[in-house]
Parts: structure tokens; C-alpha cells; sequence
């Protein structure tokens, strides 16, 4: 039944004083209590016929005598069901009662302070004051093992038929297990008690209403992420709900793209952790290009329909910054300097791609017309360019100035080509010796602007540098190989031992290869033959360090302590 249907019958019920009995059913978590409250809450005066309301929770009550005390302290005034039961609306309602009973009960209650000292005191009084009470029983499933399902619906039909009062029950579709003893007993006392049945089985836009009521902007992303799963559990929402909170908070200075990718990846994986019945399981979202694009007969239903799922969703990997939330889903709580770190990464190649686009843009306004648009095309790529000047290369600069010379703006031309030296410091900014794209860059003007500041930094750059360019494009200028062809052994061994990771194996590669190069110049060799003296230093320090020179064809014989074979 949709949430519309079963408020309109829930008004009905509430605005009639006939004595009716009225169950609340759905599955759990989608948010029954919290949808009968709400109605409850919300209710004008005169849409509730009885004039006291009391709400009670069977969890844990193991008696009949303690729920029927239940039904009675928690019995408030219809005009005050929004307060709390205490000892003072409790005063007020049975001050207004009209019954002897009713009064005597006044007097015990005004002089016993607290609630629970006073319910011996007046047993045979109390319940006597329940009468003509819209009474709402929940959480009929969580009841105390001494209270029978037999004395619950007695109760019910008591309040019915002999105080006149309309009885609310909510429990899960699922409260009772087939083989549960209690089973039997609810089915046929709800046949002879029960009125009205209320199926509540909310839509998943239902139930986000009902648990995203705040306009927010991440309350937004989650409704939709939330909608597009299928997620119609409220207490899932909610869970999922104070992780988007905490992220939110850390990425208040963020590029918005970067909050969205948190709010739809913390939707997927609280739907996987929360709802592991339904949702697919984590493997299954690491694995999830492989799993996307299986052969299809492969594909077996539930896979499809998860794939749908995310597809809506707009989830198809999971990156660095996705790990960290999915550690925050597990552990309840964010690790703050992963979290800060993955999202400022995510943050940077968010922006990148922004300028990128940006000037793509700016260029598909000359490409993609035969508009009379000169000037608004110039404008568009200069102020592109101009934002744009830490992510463009020598090619794209290249055809940048060559347009607007060919456009009569010379000056524009000479501003970009200013710019770009003056603000990038990168070698291969200015490398068009060894760069791909050498061929693109014509303009004799910015060839000799690469070429003279290229030279400067050359000069002036470390050994460790000039290795690390070569090792990125995997080539060399003269230059670079007079200067490491002096290169002291003992200024390789300190680089070498600085280095780690892929840096250091492929700074050992670009200096060996010269060993396999045929025509090698003898500077080429001399570079080949320090940094194998410099792995020979390193090897003959441990047993494992002659282990790990060994690759390249370095052999330590003599290492104190170290058999002959280096082993």
C-alpha cells in the first residue's frame, strides 16, 4: 500500500471513537513506528476522536500486569501526545477523571514522588482509569518470554470491547517464525480481535521521504542514490545517513563532484554491509568491471539486477578515496588523514578535468562551426589558455600561438608563449627534444623559447633530476650524458640508496641500457660503468642487498660473514 493510502486510513481509524483494533503490518525497517508517530504527531486535535492517547512498547515487558501498568503511566491527554508520560501528565489525567476509582487513584498518586514506587500501591486502582484511550501497542515480536501472545490479544480485546478503546497494533509481516508456538495463538486470536489490516509496504521514495525530511544537499544525493538502489529500509537509511554527515563535514571546501562520489559510494556500501540478503556482496564490488562484462550467458539474474542497480546509481569501480569510505562504513568512523588525502586527490584531477573541459570547449567553438564568431573565439581560447597554462604541452601551445597569429593578434600570441615559460617548471614542459609531440611545435618562436629555457633548467638541475626525466621518457640529450658521465660513484651510490619503488628500478635501467646499446660512446659506458660500481657498494653491504644486485649481474664474493657464492 502506498504511504498516501495507508495515511488516509490512519486518519479514518484515528477520527472515529467506535471501538475498533487496527494492525499495522510490513517488513522490517521500513519504518512503521516511526510513520505511526509521525501521523500521531502531526494530527490536528479534532482528527483524533478519543481524548487520551498511550503509546507502549512491549519490549521486554514479561507480564501482564506490567503491560497494563504500561497502558496506564504512559496515557497522555490527546491534546498533549507530543510530551513524554511523566508523573505530571499522569496527575492531570486522572485529576479530570470523573470515577470514584479515578480519584481514589489521585490521592495514592499525590503522595508517592515517583512512578515506579506507586504502581503497587494502586493495582486494583489504576487500570480501572483506562478507558475510551487511543492505545497503540508496538514491538509485539520483542515481548518478554513470561508474557504470552494469549494475554496480549485478551488485553486487546478487553480494551475493546469493555473500555472502549481503539487499539493500534504495528509488528513486523515476519514477527512469527512458522515453528514458533506463539505463531498459532497470534493467528487465532487476530482472526477474532483484529478489524482493519494495514499492509505497509512503502516505496523506496516513501520511505527516503519519511527519513530524509531535510532539504540538504547530501540529503538530496542519498534520496536519489537510496531510490535508484531500491533501499526501503529507513533504519539502513539512517545508518547510512551519519556517514554522509561525517563526510559531508570534511568536504565542506571540496569540489561538489567529490561529495557526490561520497554519498553515492557510502549509499552502495552500507546497502551491501546493512542489507547482505539483497545487496550485492563487497567481492563482488571490488570485482566489479570483471563481474560488468563477463560473457554474458555468464550473468545469472541477480547479477543483472544488481548491475542495474549500480548502473542507476552511476557506481562502476571503486577507487583509492572509495576504500576509505568503505573502511569508514566498516569501522563506524573515517580515518581522517586517508580521508583528507584520497579526497584532495580526487579533488585535484576533478579540477583538472574541469579546466581540460573548459578548453576543449573553448577550442569546439572554432572547430565546430562556419560562425562569422572571430573575436568570441579568440577571447574564449585566450582566457582558456590563460587558465589552462599548468596542464598544456608544447603541441597545444604550438597551435595556440600559430591561431592567433594567423588571426592578426600577435600580441595574444607573445602573452600565451610569456605566460607559459614564465609559469611552468616541469623539464618536460619545454623537452621537445625527446617529447612525442615534437613535430607539432613550428613557430620558430616558441622553438626557441622551449629550446633556450629547457637549457636553463638543464644547467642548473641536479644529476638525481636529469635521471628521473630520462627514466620518464626514456631518452637523452647530449647534454644530459656528458654531464652524468662525471657523475662521481660514490653521488650514484647516495641516489641509488635514496630511491624507491619503480623510481629506482627504472633509473637502473635507463643508466644500464647503455651496456646493451650498440654504438655506445664511451661517455655512454662510463655512465653504465659507475652505477654498476655504485649497486657493487650497495651489494657488498648485506646478504640480502648482494641478493638484490644480483639481477643485474652483480656478483659479491667477499661480504664478512657471507658465504663465497653470495647466498
Amino acid at each position: 500500500m502506498s504511504l498516501e493510502y495507508v495515511h488516509e486510513q490512519v486518519k479514518k481509524f484515528m477520527a472515529s471513537t467506535s471501538p475498533d483494533v487496527l494492525c499495522i503490518t510490513g517488513p522490517w525497517g521500513v519504518g512503521k513506528t516511526y510513520t505511526w508517530n509521525k501521523f500521531v504527531s502531526e494530527a490536528k486535535r479534532k482528527e483524533i476522536g478519543l481524548g487520551r492517547y498511550s503509546y507502549v512498547s512491549l519490549f521486554g515487558l514479561d507480564s501482564l500486569h506490567e503491560l497494563k501498568h504500561s497502558v496506564f503511566e504512559n496515557t497522555v491527554r490527546t491534546a498533549d501526545r507530543t510530551s513524554i508520560p511523566s508523573l505530571k501528565t499522569l496527575y492531570g489525567f486522572i485529576g479530570g477523571a470523573e470515577t470514584v476509582a479515578r480519584k481514589g487513584a489521585q490521592s495514592v498518586i499525590a503522595s508517592v514522588p515517583k512512578v515506579k514506587d506507586y504502581a503497587a500501591a494502586i493495582s486494583p486502582l489504576y487500570f480501572l482509569t483506562v478507558s475510551h484511550t487511543l492505545v497503540c501497542f508496538d514491538d509485539l515480536e520483542r515481548k518478554g518470554k513470561n508474557l504470552s501472545i494469549r494475554d496480549v490479544m485478551g488485553l486487546v480485546s478487553l480494551l475493546k470491547e469493555q473500555k472502549k478503546c481503539k487499539v493500534v497494533l504495528i509488528l513486523n509481516s515476519d514477527a512469527f517464525e512458522l515453528n514458533d508456538p506463539a505463531a498459532e495463538d497470534f493467528k487465532r486470536y487476530y482472526e477474532k480481535v483484529v478489524d482493519i489490516t494495514l499492509k505497509f509496504e512503502p516505496t523506496s521514495s516513501d520511505c527516503v521521504a519519511i527519513a530524509l525530511p531535510e532539504p540538504t544537499e547530501s540529503a538530496k544525493l542519498l534520496a536519489e542514490a537510496c531510490i535508484s538502489l531500491g533501499i526501503s529500509n529507513i533504519r539502513v537509511i539512517k545508518k547510512i545517513q551519519r556517514a554522509v554527515g561525517s563526510a559531508e563535514t570534511l568536504l565542506a571546501s571540496y569540489e561538489k563532484q567529490v561529495l557526490t562520489q561520497a554519498v553515492r559510494s557510502l549509499a552502495v556500501f552500507g546497502w551491501s554491509k546493512y542489507e547482505p540478503n539483497v545487496a550485492p556482496p563487497l567481492d563482488y564490488l571490488e570485482n566489479l568491471i570483471k563481474n560488468r562484462f563477463k560473457d554474458r550467458k555468464d550473468i545469472t539474474p541477480k547479477e543483472g539486477a544488481w548491475n542495474a542497480a549500480l548502473d542507476a546509481c552511476e557506481f562502476s569501480s571503486i577507487d583509492d578515496f572509495d576504500r576509505v569510505l568503505l573502511e569508514g562504513i566498516e569501522n563506524g568512523f573515517f580515518n581522517q588523514a586517508e580521508f583528507k588525502k584520497t579526497a584532495l586527490d580526487l579533488n585535484e584531477q576533478i579540477r583538472a578535468n574541469k579546466l581540460n573541459a573548459s578548453f576543449l570547449d573553448a577550442w569546439d567553438l572554432y572547430h565546430e562551426s562556419f560562425d562569422d564568431n572571430e573575436a568570441e573565439v579568440v577571447k574564449a581560447i585566450y582566457d582558456s589558455s590563460l587558465q589552462n597554462i599548468q596542464k598544456i604541452g608544447p603541441g597545444t601551445l604550438n597551435g595556440t600561438v600559430v591561431l592567433f597569429k594567423d588571426l592578426g593578434r600577435p600580441d595574444l600570441a607573445d602573452l600565451i608563449l610569456e605566460q607559459y615559460i614564465t609559469h611552468r617548471q616541469e623539464p618536460a614542459a619545454f623537452n621537445i627534444y625527446h617529447s612525442p609531440f615534437a613535430n607539432d611545435v613550428t613557430d620558430h618562436s616558441v622553438v626557441n623559447a622551449l629550446k633556450q629555457k629547457y637549457s636553463k633548467i638543464k644547467t642548473t638541475r641536479a644529476p638525481l633530476e636529469r635521471l628521473q626525466e630520462m627514466s620518464r621518457v626514456n631518452g637523452w640529450s647530449p647534454e644530459d650524458i656528458l654531464i652524468l658521465a662525471d657523475v662521481s660513484v660514490d653521488e650514484y651510490y647516495k641516489i641509488l640508496k635514496t630511491l624507491r619503488g619503480s623510481d629506482l628500478k627504472k633509473i637502473i635501467n635507463v643508466c644500464l641500457q647503455f651496456d646493451r646499446i650498440v654504438g655506445a660512446s664511451p661517455e655512454m659506458l662510463q655512465v653504465a660503468m659507475r652505477v654498476r660500481q655504485a649497486l657493487t657498494q650497495i651489494g657488498e653491504e648485506s646478504r640480502i642487498n648482494a641478493r638484490r644486485v644480483r639481477p643485474y649481474g652483480i656478483r659479491i664474493n667477499e661480504v664478512k660473514g657471507m658465504h663465497p657464492n653470495g647466498s
